[in-house]
């Protein structure tokens, strides 16, 4: 089968792009080619990214981006053991004590505040253009994980809807007719 694509010419009259006809094979292969380049390149732009440092206005922050990523994994290496200590203190305090629980609660909530006023405080004034990469990839991947749960839960829904159309009315109204009839013969 032969593909219609679009090529990019440079020559003495100028730049353009050109419809080429080219098998499927070779379609395949500019196209592969050119999504690798374009990755490579996207890669390339965030090492770059995160060696550079920010330019802000005070120069005792000129430190690489890429440290901040590393006080990122400090903050959370400290404060999840902590976290994971209260999420099982309210655990133990679900059913018996709910005033305690009530506690607990307010605890891990002013807690997780905490955390994220040192998550997001110090490198969104240091590194700003780092935290607007990060909240994109950050909303990227919750929409991601939100279509995949949505895709994966309407499967299961449809799953679990078909055991319940084999009962539908009009089957039920079938038996009904087909017993009574059984009766009246007898």
């Amino acid at each position: 089968g032969i593909v219609s694509s679009w090529c990019q010419y440079d020559n003495e009259g100028g730049q353009g792009w050109e419809r080429v006809e080219v098998g499927w094979g070779n379609f395949i292969l500019h196209e592969g080619f050119r999504l690798i380049s374009k990755s490579a390149i996207a890669v390339v732009w965030l090492i770059h990214f995160l060696l550079t440092s920010e330019t802000t206005s005070s120069p005792s922050s000129s430190s690489p981006r890429y440290v901040w990523l590393c006080y990122w994994i400090i903050v959370l290496s400290l404060t999840l053991p902590i976290a994971v200590f209260i999420a099982g203190s309210l655990s133990k305090y679900t059913r018996t004590n709910s005033n305690m629980k009530k506690k607990l609660t307010i605890v891990a909530r002013k807690y997780f505040h905490l955390v994220a006023l040192l998550l997001f405080g110090p490198p969104t004034y240091y590194a700003p253009s780092l935290m607007f990469l990060s909240y994109a990839i950050a909303v990227a991947l919750l929409l991601l994980l939100e279509s995949l749960r949505f895709t994966y839960t309407s499967s299961q829904s449809t799953t679990l809807s078909s055991p319940s159309s084999s009962s539908s009315p009009e089957k039920d109204t079938k038996m009904d007719n087909s017993m009574k009839k059984q009766k009246g013969q007898n």
